[in-house]
């Protein structure tokens, strides 16, 4: 029988701790965070927006069916509610709030240090889509292992917690999320293959979930008339690219179509590439290009990053994973 990963929060592992028992302590720190959903974040409440009944429910409808897609990949899903997910007024955001997200695509972040899913207003104004895709991609992030090190003094911590039990101070930061890495200088190594295989993973999750949602089954009958009526040749990657057909009336009184896609779309193919060499190149090993898809779905949700870079290295080269990780770079702030 499969073992299924589960945890109650994001936080899988501490390191840099004396023992057991104070990891244990320093995560359920993490624990009580998740289940609170009473206290308010302070950094975003001046900006957060309450929820309509109609987000509420799309919300937990989103939350219910992660549960269920996600045990696909041997993962139980961390237990959430709707209160930890924050709406928020992203151009109310003053530079202070932006640097606590540290996020670029501006529409949505898993914010580690609070266990909170933040999502840009704006973003899902009018597209329940867009929201489903901006939630559930953060979900799965959150639900990726995830690892933090404990280390010796602020210097370099990028969260502090006064423990109570034994009254000493815990100086935090982020080791690894997914395949988001930070090295010994702070840099972060991995966004391209982790927000490859999170947007791969909202997608499939999204064709799931709108067959299953009464507000969204239109929503993917209208991405599907549109894919009919593309060349057979472009059917395929717009099945897996294109979120929603948005259709707008325009002053003229004509009404104009516009798709929106998947976030990291150049990511997302780039990594169906290696898939699809690496199976091509290992058809003594593999079925199917899914129980590839598998061995990075592991290594996002469990941590098993060894395998993986087994297999890439032994068919293309030393080092190639080095290299996937590195390709994305980002800098320490």
């Amino acid at each position: 029988m499969e073992k299924f990963i589960q945890k109650d929060s994001g936080i899988n592992k501490i390191i840099g701790t004396k023992d057991k028992k104070q990891e244990s302590e320093l995560i359920d720190v993490f624990s009580r965070k998740i289940k609170d959903t009473q206290t308010k974040t302070k950094e975003f409440e001046s900006v957060e927006l309450k929820k309509s009944p109609e987000t509420q429910k799309l919300i937990s409808d989103i939350i219910k069916n992660l549960d269920e897609f996600l045990l696909r990949y041997g993962v139980k899903a961390v237990n959430v509610s709707p209160d930890n997910i924050l709406m928020l007024d992203y151009a109310k955001l003053t530079e202070d709030q932006k640097q606590e997200i540290k996020k670029e695509n501006n529409q949505g972040a898993y914010y580690i240090w609070r266990q909170k899913i933040i999502a840009n207003i704006d973003a899902t104004k009018e597209s329940p889509a867009t929201l489903t895709e901006i939630v559930a991609h953060e979900l799965i992030h959150l639900n990726s292992f995830q690892s933090l090190q404990k280390i010796p003094s602020e210097k370099g911590a990028e969260a502090v917690f006064e423990r109570k039990i034994s009254k000493e101070t815990a100086y935090l930061k982020r080791r690894r999320l997914g395949f988001s890495i930070k090295d010994k200088e702070n840099n972060e190594l991995g966004l391209f293959l982790d927000e490859a295989i999170t947007s791969e993973l909202t997608s499939r999750f999204c064709d799931f979930f709108f067959s299953k949602n009464e507000s969204l089954k239109k929503v993917a009958e209208k991405k599907q008339e549109f894919i009919k009526n593309l060349p057979v040749e472009k059917q395929e990657l717009a099945q897996k690219n294109i979120l929603e057909i948005k259709t707008t009336r325009q002053e003229s009184g004509d009404y104009k179509s516009e798709i929106a896609e998947y976030s990291y779309p150049k990511w997302r193919e780039a990594l169906n590439i290696i898939i699809d060499e690496l199976f091509e190149k290992n058809k003594d090993k593999f079925s199917s290009k899914e129980e590839v898809f598998n061995l990075f779905a592991d290594a996002h949700f469990k941590g098993t990053l060894l395998p993986l870079a087994r297999l890439l290295e032994k068919t293309f080269s030393k080092g190639i994973f080095r290299y996937f990780l590195e390709i994305s770079k980002k800098p320490k702030n």
